[in-house]
């Protein structure tokens, strides 16, 4: 694993330096056919070159591919825990009333939809299960199986859900009978794992001496108000006076990028006292601010700086080695007439082959990196949780370091080219002389 990003790039290096003329020779016939020599002399020049410096080519790909890893493995962690996040809490933010004094009135859940930030809110009665309250899902005629009761509006649970990762929430499948028709069975989401205990059909729902019949709409492995599955059935709001006296949500999901953590505090405090919240943006910060979140990314910063180090040494070095020829070249064009600006358009295309090999060379090995080496990365430890993550090819990470090579080259291929300008013209000044 040490190694393999290096040799990666060795290997996607060379492949580069093979393949870099074919694109040249298509950039020549379209150049041949416009107007101007430069453009036609520069890429047919560079298109003809037997090879680039191999060495400075290699260092430099060698360099975007350790800084394109590290941009995968970060954005991969921050995923990593965004995800695990949504996992932990299932909302932006939830509001608990387990341990308040009242049950979240009509009033406060009012005042908890307006606190600034918030873009949807939806009110749930949520029994977790094995609890002294717990509902029982008969099976058969002898067996049962203890359950989570989640009470909801569909339409409106189902407009948060739509507001986060989370799947879509079919609330259309939860939709009320008319009204003479809701003493049958009753409709539900069920947990994919209480599905697979039921294996379909109409079962009967034990709750406080009240028996109700449910019928299995459709499974979820997970929801907002459930994030870490089990067992539990979603049930409509219209239906739960058959076997509960009293619904009143007990939890709040609110959904919002920026919800105002100091105004909810403030309004679960005033219209909820001993009111517990639990924010997804809290969870991210206890997470990223650990020890063990905070010294990898250190070290992936180092990398990255040495690695651009290596670019800046490499993109010199090549400049270097072919700082003789074009200072050569530059003599001769001069001579016939070549202005201070066409000098400058060859200088840049005098630069596309080690340009060419680094970009190429790079984000092939960028690419390479995340199914040769994720297998064998477990980024887990630095989520917060045991889920898997994925190593992928991210945009930035793919952009960033061509761009930053473009850059880099550019520059070298303008610096060289103004001090071969002045070099040419102490000499043509000489030989006047």
């Amino acid at each position: 694993l040490v190694a393999a990003p290096v040799l990666i790039a060795i290997a996607a290096g060379l492949i580069a330096a093979r393949v870099y003329p074919v694109p040249l020779r298509g950039l020549l016939r379209l150049t041949a056919a416009r107007r101007g020599s430069v453009g036609f002399l520069g890429i047919a020049r560079s298109a003809r070159a037997r090879s680039v410096p191999m060495l400075p080519a290699l260092a430099l790909v060698v360099a975007m591919a350790v800084i394109a890893l590290g941009g995968m493995v970060r954005a991969a962690i921050t995923g990593g825990q965004i995800s695990a996040s949504w996992q932990q809490v299932g909302a932006d933010a939830v509001v608990n009333a387990a341990n308040a004094s009242t049950t979240i009135s009509p009033a406060a859940q009012a005042a908890i939809a307006a606190v600034p930030g918030v873009r949807r809110s939806s009110p749930v009665f949520l029994m977790a299960p094995n609890s002294t309250q717990a509902a029982n899902l008969l099976i058969g005629s002898t067996g049962s199986l203890s359950v989570g009761v989640v009470i909801v509006n569909p339409a409106r649970y189902a407009a948060l859900v739509a507001d986060t990762p989370w799947p879509a929430f079919p609330a259309g499948l939860l939709a009320a009978p008319p009204a003479g028709q809701r003493g049958g069975t009753i409709p539900v989401i069920a947990s994919t794992k209480v599905a697979a205990d039921v294996q379909g059909g109409s079962r009967h729902l034990a709750f406080e001496g009240s028996t109700v019949t449910l019928r299995v709409a459709a499974t979820a492995s997970s929801t907002p108000a459930v994030p870490g599955g089990g067992s539990f059935v979603i049930i409509p709001d219209w239906a739960s006076y058959r076997f509960i006296d009293n619904t009143t949500p007990n939890t709040m999901l609110l959904a919002g990028s920026h919800i105002d953590s100091r105004a909810l505090r403030a309004v679960v405090a005033r219209k909820l006292p001993g009111g517990q919240i639990v924010s997804r943006a809290a969870s991210l910060r206890a997470v990223a601010d650990s020890p063990m979140v905070q010294g990898p990314e250190l070290a992936l910063e180092e990398a990255a700086v040495a690695a651009a180090a290596c670019a800046v040494a490499a993109v010199l070095l090549g400049v270097l080695l072919s700082g003789r020829d074009r200072t050569r070249l530059g003599v001769w064009l001069t001579a016939m007439g070549m202005t201070a600006r066409q000098a400058r358009r060859l200088a840049l295309l005098d630069a596309l082959p080690l340009l060419l090999v680094a970009i190429l060379g790079g984000e092939l090995a960028s690419l390479a990196l995340g199914p040769l080496i994720g297998p064998g990365l477990d980024l887990s430890a630095f989520t917060g949780s045991s889920a898997p993550v994925s190593l992928r090819p991210d945009p930035v990470a793919l952009i960033a370091p061509a761009a930053g090579a473009l850059i880099l080259i550019m520059a070298a291929a303008a610096a060289q080219n103004a001090l071969i300008r002045r070099r040419t013209s102490a000499v043509l000044r000489l030989d006047e002389g």
